[in-house]
């Protein structure tokens, strides 16, 4: 079962553009909290705080409302940044049961070494996450993806994974990652560099001749 985050939170009662400024200035974010059948509730979290959850990333928190003993299990639905700093400037938090299904963005990590990287090829990742369904008290923290079979030019699609106890909502047609030869550019360099690395003992082993 998944384990929840802590995160600390506090009812807000101020609304409005500039209270929201101030509240970001002071270090606050705001946030809501809201559920199927309860009324939203405005709360704001410490930034700080904020990112050393996200960098966990889990999506399940236990959210104490101010301080209060019995959190409230949730999960981070949406959050919104800056479209200049790329700060957070809002989080909306979605009130869950544990065995509640829920649909959720999932990160990808990708395991094993590809034979085609090995023979010169790169890895080019499309997919960075999966959205998927599941129960909330179960939700991955990531989801493993083999590509120790990948060659040069082979690819992988969502359609070819397999993967235990979630329900892939991502489209199975979805390029998740392709090993692609390198271009011309890449070999003429490589080339070149070891041209100069050849000269460069050429005349290492003539200097010491010399003497």
């Amino acid at each position: 079962m998944t384990e929840a985050v802590k995160l600390n939170v506090v009812k807000r009662t101020d609304v409005g553009k500039e209270k929201m400024k101030k509240l970001r200035a002071s270090g606050r974010i705001p946030c809501i909290y809201y559920t199927h059948n309860e009324t939203p509730m405005p709360l704001s979290v410490d930034l700080l705080e904020l990112h050393k959850v996200l960098k966990t990333g889990e999506r399940l928190v236990d959210l104490f409302v101010d301080d209060g003993k019995r959190p409230k299990k949730a999960i981070f639905k949406d959050i919104q940044y800056h479209p200049v700093s790329d700060e957070i400037i809002h989080v909306d938090f979605q009130g869950v049961s544990l065995e509640e299904e829920i649909e959720v963005a999932v990160r990808i990590n990708f395991t094993g070494t590809a034979p085609g990287i090995k023979e010169g090829g790169l890895l080019d990742t499309h997919l960075y996450e999966l959205h998927i369904k599941c129960k909330a008290g179960e939700i991955p923290h990531e989801l493993d993806v083999d590509i120790s079979h990948l060659k040069l030019n082979d690819t992988l699609h969502v359609s070819d994974l397999s993967l235990e106890g979630v329900n892939i909502l991502t489209p199975e047609d979805a390029l998740i990652v392709t090993v692609t030869p390198p271009s011309k550019a890449t070999l003429v360099e490589e080339e070149a560099e070891a041209e100069q690395e050849a000269e460069g003992e050429e005349e290492e082993n003539g200097e010491e001749t010399e003497e």
